[in-house]
């Protein structure tokens, strides 16, 4: 796929990369599979491989293997064939953090590129909220409609013509991978304050209104649609505002804003729970993982050099997942029982805004946006 200016292909794409992003991260969060070591693996092996033959091709692959999984654990079939989809989700979800991304901002008119790219930030965001309440009827749904997007995707229609440049081989994939490792530590950098505000909205947001308020279930869901309805709308707003001011000044905002406003909203919660306390914090939450995310994952696209772009994308944000998210769960405890003080999470969301800060302020953008088809 690559950059164009006009033309329904383009937009008959972009919806269908979206919807699928959304459909194969809830397939993969549901059962908690975009976690370990497959999740990295899959980023680099699946990403050179898009990187090498195409990002259709790698899409497609990656796609299959995830509904294939979902279709597996939704059907509740036994617990080894279970555990093995679970892997093989994880490790096709590598590429899908990086590789929709990549090929959003490749379609999109050069003036708008923020926001195409701001659609899967978007479709994450939504994803991560209604994954931490799992339906395994929902996971085999999502499974089954991932069928006609994969046919969509497929269609000739749906594809742009390639440009006119050589692929690299595996061996230079591999070589500018590791030459440019400081690009992917500041991508991954970038990236934390979205892995763990997932975190925060997904988990600690349900965990502390079913333990600390012990509301129903229903009510549990109606903090998560609200928080998915915010966070699909921020992404959106933000990643428009990036392609008229700039990535850098929208991020600052946000980065600079979570240091200052992450932990008083969770302190103004615990200080007197509520479910409307509970409701404000889950929205503003969704606000600054949102919002950030929006302007966050089309800079990490325009930071790589175009022979990585799908490797390297995929492979910094699979690491932001698995060690600033995964991290998460175990810090907030420890960080909980040390202080007794159930707000501390907004301090680790504090430090990850921090990192994501630090990047902005010196990451420079690569290359031009073009890519096999």
């Amino acid at each position: 796929m690559r950059e164009t200016s006009t033309g329904k292909p383009g937009i008959l794409t972009a919806a269908c990369l979206a919807a699928a992003g959304f459909l194969a991260m809830y397939g993969v969060l549901s059962g908690h599979a975009a976690s370990g070591p497959p999740l990295p693996l899959g980023a680099i092996l699946l990403g050179a491989f898009a990187d090498r033959k195409g990002r259709r091709a790698g899409l497609l692959l990656a796609l299959a293997l995830i509904s294939a999984g979902s279709l597996v654990a939704g059907a509740g079939i036994a617990a080894p064939l279970h555990a093995l989809a679970r892997a093989m989700q994880g490790f096709a979800a590598g590429l899908i953090l990086g590789g929709i991304p990549v090929s959003l901002a490749e379609i999109a008119p050069h003036r708008r590129r923020g926001l195409y790219t701001a659609c899967h930030a978007a479709a994450l965001q939504c994803a991560a909220i209604f994954a931490a309440l799992p339906d395994r009827r929902l996971t085999l749904l999502a499974g089954c409609c991932l069928v006609p997007l994969l046919l969509l995707l497929r269609s000739p229609a749906t594809v742009e013509p390639p440009p006119l440049r050589a692929r690299p081989s595996a061996r230079e994939i591999a070589a500018s991978l590791a030459r440019n490792w400081r690009i992917l530590l500041a991508a991954s950098m970038l990236a934390a304050m979205t892995a763990v505000s997932f975190y925060l909205i997904a988990v600690w947001v349900p965990a502390f209104g079913q333990s600390v308020l012990h509301l129903a279930p229903r009510e549990v869901w109606i903090v998560a649609l609200c928080a998915a309805i915010s966070s699909l709308v921020w992404p959106l707003l933000t990643g428009a505002w990036s392609d008229r001011a700039g990535r850098r000044p929208v991020l600052l905002v946000f980065t600079v804003l979570a240091l200052l406003t992450a932990y008083p909203i969770l302190s103004w919660l615990v200080w007197s729970p509520s479910f409307a306390r509970l409701l404000v914090a889950a929205l503003f939450l969704a606000f600054l993982g949102g919002g950030y995310g929006g302007a966050m994952t089309v800079h990490v696209v325009e930071l790589m050099p175009p022979e990585i772009r799908a490797s390297g994308c995929s492979l910094a944000l699979s690491l932001a997942i698995v060690v600033f998210g995964g991290a998460t769960p175990s810090i907030s405890a420890y960080l909980n029982q040390a202080t007794g003080n159930l707000a501390m999470p907004g301090v680790w969301l504090s430090l990850a805004a921090g990192a994501g800060l630090a990047a902005a302020l010196a990451a420079r953008r690569r290359g031009p946006l073009t890519a096999p088809t």
